[in-house]
């Protein structure tokens, strides 16, 4: 089973979460303010990548399991939330949220919709 995957933020570490998309996650759609920066995740990630109008969209894309939230801090809890509202699964960056009291709203809203929620740290396994 293939897992469809959205990227709502394609600046430098978007884009490196969708080229390292590991076997069995396919990128479906993606979304940037900056449309260049959607179109250039999916030139390079390559296939059929829907270039999305909308994160809504992007994450409501037929097929999207995962979403993907990789945005300056402030937008991170507001677009979680709307992916786990619409049932999607997400990874979020760090921090997660600007404060404890939002990512508990997220926490909770995920246990609602019986979705999972992760927080991207990549670096816990540099020397």
């Amino acid at each position: 089973m293939t897992i469809g995957v959205a990227v709502i933020g394609c600046g430098l570490v978007g884009q490196k979460r969708a080229l390292a998309l590991p076997a069995g996650l396919e990128l479906r759609s993606v979304f940037d303010i900056d449309h260049r920066c959607a179109q250039e995740a999916a030139d390079r990630v390559g296939g059929i990548v829907s270039v999305s109008e909308s994160a809504l969209d992007a994450m409501t894309k037929d097929g999207v399991h995962l979403v993907i939230v990789a945005t300056p801090h402030h937008q991170l809890v507001p677009l979680a939330l709307e992916a786990v509202r619409n049932h999607r699964h997400v990874l979020v960056e760090k921090p997660g949220g600007i404060s404890l009291m939002a990512v508990r709203e997220l926490s909770k809203a995920a246990r609602e919709h019986k979705c999972r929620i992760r927080v991207g740290f990549n670096h816990r396994f540099h020397p």
